[in-house]
């Protein structure tokens, strides 16, 4: 039988207070971290954008905007904390619930059942290369990509609305386990 996921914590620094407040996710918080400091391996700095990732910005044929839900699946490796699966037991559950999904069951209900990313139900509006964002809680694609890697956004903005899609870990392009990505609109 599957088990809900435990529900990811972090520590408080002022920092992570201050990304909060601007509307950021802690899951995210946490893997931009875990990511900026692993940066050098790509060749990058902290703070310099990946050049594959901006390189001719948005295709001609991408949307603007789109709302993404998402359950990611981690696994302990990926180093959010309540995270104890394995890898091989996160792809299992992560082809699980893409057939529970596909099968019609609320994305929602697996967010909260299953995902270690449940703020805002999984659910990410994201502004496209060189676009501005609407609002705050619109989140520019560079951003989500850092955090997440490069796989869940290209996934939102190839993913036609009410179109589903399985991104398997990767790790540089889905570094934290596996997505099921529904794109919203």
């Amino acid at each position: 039988m599957l088990q809900p996921a435990p529900t990811p914590t972090a520590t408080w620094t002022p920092a992570l207070r201050q990304l909060a407040r601007a509307g950021l996710t802690v899951a995210l918080l946490a893997s931009s971290l875990a990511l900026s400091t692993g940066c050098a391996h790509l060749g990058l700095s902290q703070n310099e954008p990946d050049p594959n990732a901006t390189r001719g910005g948005a295709r001609p044929t991408e949307a603007r905007h789109v709302v993404v839900q998402h359950v990611l699946i981690a696994f302990e490796s990926a180093e959010i904390t309540g995270v104890t699966r394995s890898r091989e037991s996160a792809q299992q559950l992560a082809e699980t619930v893409l057939q529970r999904a596909k099968r019609g069951e609320d994305l929602g209900r697996l967010v909260r059942l299953y995902s270690d990313d449940r703020d805002r139900d999984g659910v990410y509006a994201i502004a496209n290369f060189g676009v501005d964002g609407e609002g705050n809680a619109e989140i520019a694609r560079l951003e989500l990509a850092r955090g997440f890697g490069r796989g869940l956004t290209d996934a939102a903005f190839r993913l036609r609305p009410g179109e589903m899609t399985l991104v398997s870990h990767h790790e540089v392009r889905s570094p934290l386990g596996w997505h099921i990505v529904r794109r919203m609109r």
